[in-house]
């Protein structure tokens, strides 16, 4: 017999969902996306400026998260 684990599709996501919010927030407040890396760094979150704009942008891995239903954040009044 062959067991194997199934494996999750695509990358891992980087961001955890406690900070989803967090880094929503910090970006309306005007962060870039590597600054809001290096603020995730400081908290011991390990995310490239790629990954943050993959966030923000609701690409994948995270095109699926229910809160990222948006296209632009700019000039919006996001509240979580």
């Amino acid at each position: 017999m062959n067991e194997h684990k199934s494996k999750g599709k695509g990358r891992p996501k980087a961001i955890p969902e406690s900070l989803f919010v967090t880094v929503l927030r910090w970006k309306l407040a005007g962060k870039g996306y590597r600054r809001i890396s290096n603020e995730l760094a400081a908290r011991g979150v390990l995310a490239s400026k790629g990954s943050v704009e993959r966030f923000i942008k609701a690409k994948p891995p995270y095109d699926n998260e229910p809160e990222l239903r948006h296209t632009d954040l700019e000039g919006q009044s996001w509240q979580g």
